[in-house]
């Protein structure tokens, strides 16, 4: 119920969100169910973290709980390791942040059922995330790159690849590669009406406001006011 409310607000209820998953996490540690205390401390974890206004310390704290939570299932420690990263690069720690990716990679390695193909995809996706908070686009925008054709089944995701791409474009002073990154977005979040990726493209926008004139990012800009009143 927590994952269902906080993906169909479009991730703005926060305080349903929480009160639900915090339900969940009491019970699972009632009955000692460590899969679903770990699922749960995750999910919990990505309300403060991708919450504009979130506690970031907060976010790494609870998804470093979610890590050590369920020790008999490292896919799920290797994804919460991934958002603990990421939780360190909006603290501006790049040294952390990158030593959890590591430890992510550690833990995924150690799993033999792991879906190697879709742990690449989530891997790239949230390692494009951290480096684009660390100020590195460049970095940032490779791995996006090829995280867009890794999650090409996964749509949810790949919009908020596209529309991390496009911010990493913009910070490169690419305006053009981001209108075309902006426009790939807005078609996967019409179809997913995802709040991830509706949120990141209008603070793509945003920064692009300053090459507002340029056709490509008039037009960008034209197709988003269509997206939210849909």
């Amino acid at each position: 119920m927590g994952k269902l409310v906080w993906d169909a607000s479009q991730r703005r209820e926060s305080r349903v969100a929480t009160a639900y998953l915090d339900e969940a996490i009491a019970t699972a540690r009632a009955v000692g169910d460590e899969h679903t205390l770990a699922q749960a401390l995750l999910r919990k974890s990505f309300i403060p973290l991708y919450n504009p206004t979130g506690d970031h310390h907060l976010a790494m704290h609870t998804a470093h709980q979610a890590m050590r939570a369920a020790p008999e299932a490292p896919e799920l420690q290797a994804l919460a390791a991934l958002h603990v990263s990421e939780a360190h690069a909006r603290l501006a720690r790049p040294r952390e942040a990158s030593r959890y990716l590591d430890i992510a990679d550690d833990y995924a390695r150690t799993d033999q059922d792991l879906d190697n193909t879709a742990w690449e995809g989530r891997r790239l996706r949230i390692a494009g995330s951290v480096y684009l908070a660390l100020g590195r686009p460049t970095h940032a925008r490779d791995l996006l790159e090829q995280a867009a054709d890794q999650l090409s089944e996964r749509p949810k995701s790949r919009g908020i690849v596209l529309a991390n791409l496009a911010l990493a474009h913009v910070r490169r002073r690419e305006p053009d590669a981001a209108a075309t990154a902006l426009n790939e977005a807005m078609d996967v979040a019409h179809t997913t009406r995802a709040g991830g990726a509706t949120s990141l493209i209008a603070t793509a926008l945003k920064e692009l406001n300053a090459w507002r004139t340029a056709p490509a990012v008039a037009e960008v800009q034209g197709r988003f006011i269509d997206l939210l009143t849909r």
